[in-house]
């Protein structure tokens, strides 16, 4: 019976323990998705698919109070629905140490830089990207038609 009952107790103080590492984790990915500007990129996604629905046809007789209720609604939920999503994802590849010294790195000069060019950086290579694309595509359209004889 005392076996039973330390093993009971064992048990509950290791679910505890695994439990408040995963909300210290998750707390960490959120903060790190937080100074990395990430959670303002997901913020304006949501705030563009809303802006969506509301130039929808279907939906331009909603009264501007309904729209800042569901936007505050599904601002708080999608954030932690993101944070919850990306938690399994870093954790295959970041220890807790790890994410503490991004975070670090994202509050000094180069990675408040960073944080404030990144997404200027990822659009302009998104675009550089997309004509690049285009130019190999056309170059490969042009050597199949130049193998085909046409």
């Amino acid at each position: 019976m005392k076996k039973l009952f330390l093993s009971i107790i064992i048990l509950v103080v290791f679910i505890c323990t695994a439990k408040a590492q995963s909300n210290q984790y998750k707390a960490l990915v959120k903060e790190y998705l937080t100074e990395t500007g990430s959670l303002d990129n997901f913020q304006s996604t949501i705030d563009n698919m809303l802006d969506l629905f509301k130039d929808n046809e279907a939906f331009r007789e909603v009264p501007k109070e309904y729209w800042k209720d569901i936007a505050k609604e599904f601002s708080n939920i999608s954030v932690d629905d993101i944070v919850d999503l990306y938690v399994p994802i870093y954790y295959k590849y970041y220890t807790e140490s790890d994410l503490r010294e991004l975070i670090a790195f994202y509050q000094t000069p180069i990675g408040l830089k960073m944080k404030k060019n990144n997404s200027k950086v990822t659009e302009e290579s998104m675009k550089a990207g997309e004509a690049w694309g285009r130019k190999i595509g056309m170059q490969v359209a042009t050597r199949l038609q130049e193998k085909m004889g046409k």
